[in-house]
């Protein structure tokens, strides 16, 4: 028996599955070890766990797929393909970040990372647990922020698109083309094409929303610390109802968007 898999006989049943659950990629190599071993035990917990391991290597094979599929598309658009996506539009406080991502070409097995996906469908311990793997992995990345105060003062419209137009600039290569989540870049020189939904169909999309999200969630937990009493580090910023009470009661923070406030500080819902 190969030494990746070890003697069953000598493991609990919960030792056992933990170990086919964390080994699994090296254990699929081995298939039909690991099924004879599970078998071969006479506990029924043991026999058990080989549907436990098909079940695991079926999903981990459709996981593979999706996330080729999500590469294969960008791959439709060019060699050099950048994805940009956003997140803080909506907020009444804290700034609006956006991110740009760039794989290399004919990404192989062991460059996929599995589970990247539109941020807002992630857990955010997932979501923290891809970054350093998209930002190992990429070929290269990039975040630009504008302010709550840049909000007030340029208007939401500019520095939504800015924030793609800056954070591409500081992208160590040229992409041939950026994809972008639902609207095109305005003002931007390269080529652009917008894609509909495209935080679940492009895999540089889907990681630029990964990272703009963990990096504004961050940012405001550390708000949280810096202005206590509004829940920034729950809401982040967004129109809870436990947010627009604190504004009412304490009034709006240094972080907060004024321009966003008309009716809340009026004491109107908003």
């Amino acid at each position: 028996m190969s030494f990746l898999v070890p003697d069953f006989a000598e493991m609990k049943p919960q030792e056992i599955k933990s170990f086919i659950r964390t080994h699994l990629v090296d254990l699929m190599a081995y298939r039909e070890e690991v099924l004879d071993a599970c078998a071969a035990d006479w506990r029924k917990t043991v026999q058990a766990l080989a549907e436990y391991f098909l079940k695991l290597e079926k999903n981990h094979l459709a996981e593979v797929e999706r996330v080729q599929a999500m590469h294969h598309f960008d791959s439709r658009y060019g060699q050099l393909v950048a994805g940009v996506d956003e997140v803080g539009r909506g907020p009444l406080a804290g700034p609006i970040v956006g991110a740009a991502v760039v794989f290399k070409h004919d990404i192989s097995l062991d460059d996929l990372i599995l589970g990247i996906n539109d941020s807002k469908k992630l857990s955010a311990k997932k979501r923290e647990e891809l970054v350093p793997m998209i930002k190992e992995k990429a070929l290269s990345w990039a975040i630009f922020e504008h302010s709550n105060d840049d909000i007030d003062q340029l208007g939401l419209a500019f520095c939504n698109n800015n924030i793609f137009v800056k954070a591409l600039s500081q992208l160590s290569v040229t992409p041939e083309v950026v994809l972008s989540d639902g609207f095109p870049i305005r003002n931007f020189r390269g080529r652009n094409e917008k894609v509909l939904q495209g935080d679940s169909k492009s895999a540089a999309i889907a990681c630029a929303s990964i990272l703009a999200k963990v990096y504004r969630d961050q940012l405001m937990a550390e708000m949280d610390q810096l202005y206590p009493g509004y829940g920034f580090a729950g809401h982040v910023g967004y129109a809870s109802k436990a947010h627009i009470e604190a504004i009412q009661k304490f009034g709006p923070c240094q972080i907060h968007r004024r321009s966003f406030l008309t009716r809340i500080l009026e004491g109107t819902e908003y």
